[in-house]
């Protein structure tokens, strides 16, 4: 799945929102934004994605919330080069 938003930039009020990047894992997705406040600073934000994880549960153990983290880490490095 990848993000189903705009390819382009959208604004509501006074907020923008710029798509940076979107990159699918083998089990995380990372959607990446840029988010601008009219007169503020703009700011990245980042969203991971999990496949196999059902909309609004919590994970079922810590061990899923390391794997999370290591599955989030080498996607990390993957993309960095």
């Amino acid at each position: 799945m990848m993000y189903p938003g705009p390819d382009k930039a959208t604004i509501y009020g006074d907020l923008r929102i710029d798509p940076m990047e979107s990159t699918k894992g083998l089990s995380v997705s990372k959607f990446a934004f840029k988010s601008t406040l009219e007169s503020k600073d703009p700011k990245t934000v980042t969203i991971f994605h999990v496949q196999d994880w059902r909309e609004f549960d919590l994970p079922a153990s810590t061990k899923d919330l390391i794997d999370l983290y290591k599955n989030v880490s080498v996607l990390h490095v993957y993309l960095k080069g």
